[in-house]
């Protein structure tokens, strides 16, 4: 097949990713093999130095320097030291009622336990919170999962909906992927200076705001769900602590 442009360019790797999606074993195996090597992400415990830890996480950490603490736990394969983690992904087949309160929960206890890490000159930092999904339940629209979510104190950064759309997280991190995806999908009115405003008033008011998106076809939720996930990896700082150093003494 001939590529004559740009956008024809693009239109066949978001159709290749959504393939390899379709082909993968899962989720997991999808984003180890398409995530780039500084990114790691495994099923395993995060844990801090009070001794607190969440289990059974799909986590997203610093593969280049985080150290290698493995167990033969079928859910707790790596113990990853909460200054090594960027955040965690949790995955649905479907989102209905139970999933949702199961998935609030698990990010309570992971936002717990790096907070647990945290120390004072980084208190305004928290571990992105992705959620993927294939579904929702038939009583569930994007609009009803937007605003139960905004109800929480801490709510998914990012909400991949395969079959239905995206929820993203409005800051100044992710204002220019929202313009550009407004740009391409033309889902819902959207102007950066007004949007600009808005962020400042949701970080002095402490509300957050969603961008919504449904794409055109899955597989473009699919590529923009890959896309938005490594620019909100790429700006998420890491914890500035020597966690590792003090396991053993914990211990």
């Amino acid at each position: 097949m001939q590529i004559s442009n740009f956008d024809q360019l693009f239109e066949e790797v978001a159709l290749k990713l959504f393939q390899d999606y379709q082909n993968s074993v899962d989720f997991l195996d999808f984003l180890q093999k398409k995530l780039p090597l500084k990114y790691g992400f495994e099923q395993g415990v995060l844990v801090n130095r009070k001794k607190e830890i969440a289990v059974d996480n799909f986590i997203f950490y610093d593969s280049l320097n985080c150290p290698q603490l493995i167990t033969d736990l079928p859910s707790a394969k790596k113990i990853i030291p909460a200054n090594y983690a960027y955040g965690s992904l949790s995955f649905f087949p479907i989102i209905n009622q139970e999933s949702l309160e199961n998935g609030l929960q698990q990010n309570e206890l992971l936002n717990k336990v790096y907070e647990g890490q945290n120390t004072h000159h980084q208190l305004d930092r928290k571990p992105l919170n992705i959620w993927l999904a294939t579904d929702l339940a038939p009583f569930l629209s994007l609009n009803d999962l937007e605003d139960r979510l905004l109800a929480e104190l801490h709510p998914p950064d990012l909400v991949a909906v395969l079959n239905s759309g995206l929820l993203v997280i409005l800051n100044e991190k992710t204002i220019q992927n929202i313009f550009a995806l407004n740009q391409k999908e033309g889902a819902q009115s959207f102007d950066k200076a007004i949007t600009a405003d808005l962020i400042n008033i949701t970080q002095k008011t402490m509300q957050q705001k969603y961008f919504k998106i449904g794409a055109s076809a899955t597989y473009k939720n699919c590529f923009y769900f890959y896309v938005l996930l490594l620019d909100l990896l790429k700006n998420q700082p890491l914890l500035d602590d020597g966690l590792s150093a003090d396991m053993v003494a914990i211990w």
